[in-house]
């Protein structure tokens, strides 16, 4: 009897794959071993790189404090929601934050990161910060609501 790989010189899996049989799990586990180091060197590759990623990037974590202000009578509410976005933004206010967390190593320009507060309504303000980590976050947004609310009044 001659096999099929003596008749035409090309290996008997290949007929398999052009008559349209069934591959096996035997056919799939070779063809996963013989290319084993392209796996193996794929896998580490993608630890490297989602162990760097998160070097460069680390996770951080957001809080959100919504204060409801009091507005003086008599005045523009626009104007004034606009003077206490402009006082939520104050390196002052970041000092009284950072005094009140007790932290001398942070700066209040990276305490209050680029727009640390959004108006929602005329008389409510949203104020978010980040934190490393979750109850850090609430801390430091606590301590700016704080700082704020004092150097206001």
């Amino acid at each position: 009897m001659v096999s099929a790989e003596a008749e035409t010189g090309a290996p008997a899996w290949d007929s398999a794959l052009v008559t349209g049989q069934l591959i096996n799990l035997r056919f799939i586990k070779d063809a996963l071993r013989r290319r084993r180091w392209l796996w193996t060197s794929l896998a580490i590759l993608g630890l490297i790189c989602g162990v760097g990623y998160h070097q460069v990037f680390p996770l951080t974590y957001e809080a959100h404090t919504t204060l409801y202000l009091a507005d003086p009578p008599g005045v523009d509410p626009t104007i004034v929601s606009t003077n206490d976005l402009a006082l939520l933004q104050t390196t002052a206010v970041g000092q009284r934050a950072i005094r009140i967390l007790g932290e001398p190593n942070l700066n209040p320009i990276n305490l209050l990161g680029k727009t640390p507060g959004m108006t929602v309504s005329e008389n409510v303000i949203t104020i978010t910060i980040d934190g490393p980590t979750p109850s850090e976050a609430t801390r430091r947004v606590d301590a700016v609501a704080s700082a704020f609310l004092d150097f206001r009044s």
